[in-house]
């Protein structure tokens, strides 16, 4: 088995750390649509830089606001 070397090992660390940040941001946008979708929203796309702001506009799938402790957790997430 080949023991990289100190340098190839650190050039390695840089797309371990991209990746590892797609993943995590992957999961959060999951998680987000994933309890939008159990409030019967489909379309929201939390990567929009207006995401924040349209969270506030959304209804529910028979029009009520979403509730104030969800719309906290998204935010958090």
């Amino acid at each position: 088995m080949h023991v990289p070397s100190i340098k190839d090992e650190d050039r390695r660390r840089q797309t371990r750390e991209r990746e590892r940040l797609v993943a995590e941001r992957t999961a959060h946008v999951n998680r987000i649509k994933g309890l939008l979708m159990a409030q019967g929203i489909r379309d929201f796309l939390p990567m929009r830089p207006n995401a924040a702001e349209r969270l506030a506009e959304l209804r529910t799938g028979d029009g009520r606001p979403l509730p104030p402790c969800l719309v906290v957790e998204i935010r958090r997430v």
